[in-house]
């Protein structure tokens, strides 16, 4: 009985694996190489063999889509090449032989349901945007003998947790692992010098990460956006840190006198010196004292007023909390026991501002005090306290910027701070993003035949920069359809929000209803410049960020879609390539 039933399960085992033991079919198959074929079989696994490197294109393989499942490159094969297996889209798993030693630009970029791939011992080279969009990839182990990480090499890959940085790396580049959301710790080797633009921007798990004495440069917005990111060390080796490099919600430990330090100071970073339990901290028991200890502290040869003025500003406003005991109205609050109120604030900004010569007045509101300084040769207000929980939203800004802002009614009545440029929104750029944004939803309207509309401004991202905004877009100089014009405007609030009042001559755009040229090709941005700003704007477009492109201009390959490789492409054209 027991042989008779062991027969009938051998039987029935032997029925269900038939199916898997008969040869797959071939659909497809072709080179990919001097000596490199490829093949595709009806159940999706693409086999690639021979002896060299495998090529890909950026313009799309015969392979690429849902088709392959399953990926296996046999042994021989000792590169993969640009754009290889980019846009695989269904791939789950790809085996990659010992004898591979390069992995190309876009080798794997957009195959989103790859959950995990091992780099052969012997890559030395992985090449731009390698793994960028694979957003399935949960881990990767990075080769000993690879020395760069490209840029973008695993941007976007969304649920990464897991990294692994071999100690011949030393160098990350931009955005290398940008929105890697998921990646909660990371683990730097000595050896790194340099860490490019927003490697880490957008990860926003982030809980740690070292940065070793071997970094010189941390770029533009490295660790921008990473909000769970609270601390950092940095070491006194760091001699560059570039703008919005860190969060405000990060503090960073620095060494007292370091680059870093003066970074922190500058930028408005939350900073602990190394051995100061209390930042406010010293010998000094009067407010006279304290003032030239403060001044003393943060004021270096060379800094211009408009520098000096933010620095002791920052300092304040990272270093002294708002008093909510409503006890503490004098400069001796924030100075001496690092807590005021708002006349506390601006009463000690005000001593700071003439210990090192800036003229400067206090001005009020209905419940509220402020600080109005003369700062590159114009009056702007200056609002430490309500900075405390913002971005300079309130540095250096204008009496336009300030109507209908609550308690900021100007009771001295005086009308002297006009000048939007220098506001620290317009010298850090966030005025000419949202001009360049009002650009964008200008183009659209026009092209769709509407000359008479109103462009929705939601407060909660502009605050109130967006009037300053307004003041600059009144000043410039508006692109539509190649046509330097100056609509009708006004700018009104409404609500919670803003609204942008445009309004146009239709027999202005009576001659350009052509269909774009070359010309246009590249300007994803509209400004009838193709320019670095334009290859920015399409990266933060395909990053998910909400900004607007000409998706026309930005076809930079022609194959009517908006991807990758037109990145490249624009970029290989603005390099002369």
């Amino acid at each position: 009985m027991k042989k008779t039933m062991l027969a009938l399960v051998l039987a029935l085992l032997l029925f269900l694996t038939l199916p898997m033991l008969a040869d797959a079919e071939i659909v497809a198959s072709g080179t990919c190489g001097d000596n490199v074929t490829w093949s595709l079989d009806d159940q999706g696994v693409m086999v690639v063999s021979g002896t060299g490197g495998m090529v890909g294109s950026f313009y799309g393989n015969p392979w690429k889509g849902e088709g392959v499942k399953i990926a296996v490159i046999q042994d021989g094969v000792t590169g993969i090449g640009n754009s290889a297996f980019s846009g695989c889209t269904a791939m789950t798993s790809i085996t990659v032989p010992d004898s591979v030693t390069d992995i190309g630009i876009d080798a794997f970029w957009a195959c989103y349901s790859l959950t995990s791939i091992t780099i052969p011992k012997g890559v030395t080279s992985i090449g731009i945007s390698a793994f960028s969009g694979c957003k399935s990839l949960e881990s990767i182990t990075i080769p000993d003998g690879v020395t760069i990480i490209n840029d973008d090499t695993f941007g976007g890959c969304s649920k990464l947790t897991s990294v692994t940085i071999p100690d011949s790396v030393t160098s990350i580049g931009k955005e290398a692992f940008s929105y890697c959301k998921e990646l909660t710790g990371i683990v730097i080797p000595d050896g790194v010098t340099s860490i490019g633009d927003g490697s880490f921007q957008g990860c926003f798990s982030l809980t740690g990460i070292n940065i070793p004495a071997s970094i010189k440069s941390i770029g533009d917005g490295a660790f921008d956006c990473c909000r769970g990111l609270t601390s950092v060390t940095i070491p006194e080796s760091v001699t560059h840190i570039g703008f919005r490099a860190f969060s405000a919600s990060t503090t960073i430990y620095v060494v007292q006198d370091s680059y870093a330090h003066h970074y922190a100071l500058e930028q408005g970073i939350p900073f602990v010196i190394h051995g100061e339990e209390t930042p406010l901290s010293g010998t000094a028991t009067t407010v006279s004292e304290k003032v030239k200890e403060i001044v003393a502290k943060v004021i270096k040869p060379g800094m211009s007023d408009y520098q000096k003025a933010l620095v002791l500003h920052n300092y304040l406003n990272v270093y002294a909390d708002y008093d909510y005991t409503y006890n503490n109205h004098g400069a001796d609050g924030v100075l001496l026991k690092g807590t005021g109120v708002c006349e506390s604030y601006a009463a000690a900004y005000a001593l700071l501002l003439d210990a090192v010569g800036i003229q400067n007045w206090k001005e009020r509101g209905s419940d509220h005090i402020w600080n109005v300084a003369m700062l590159d040769g114009s009056w702007c207000h200056i609002d430490v306290t309500w900075d405390e929980k913002s971005d300079h939203d309130f540095f250096a800004i204008t009496d336009y910027a300030l109507e209908g802002v609550e308690n900021h009614e100007r009771y001295s009545g005086k009308n002297v701070c006009n000048d939007y440029k220098v506001s620290y929104a317009y010298k850090n750029g966030k005025l000419l993003n949202f001009v360049d944004k009002w650009q964008q939803q200008i183009n659209e309207k026009v092209a769709n035949g509407e000359y008479d509309f109103s462009l929705e401004v939601d407060y909660s991202l502009y605050g109130i920069n967006a009037r300053m905004a307004y003041q600059m877009f009144c000043d410039s100089e508006i692109v539509v359809n190649g046509i330097t014009v100056k609509p009708e405007s006004r700018f009104a609030s409404n609500g919670g929000s803003y609204q942008l009042y445009v309004v146009f001559a239709p027999e202005v755009f009576v001659s350009t209803t052509e269909e774009p040229t070359d010309i246009d090709l590249g300007d994803v941005n509209g400004d009838c410049i193709v320019d670095g700003r334009d290859l920015l704007r399409l990266a933060r477009f395909l990053a998910g960020q909400d900004v607007i492109i000409d998706e026309k201009a930005a076809d930079m390959n022609g194959d009517g879609k908006v991807d990758g490789r037109d990145v490249l492409r624009l970029a290989e054209q603005l390099a002369g390539v």
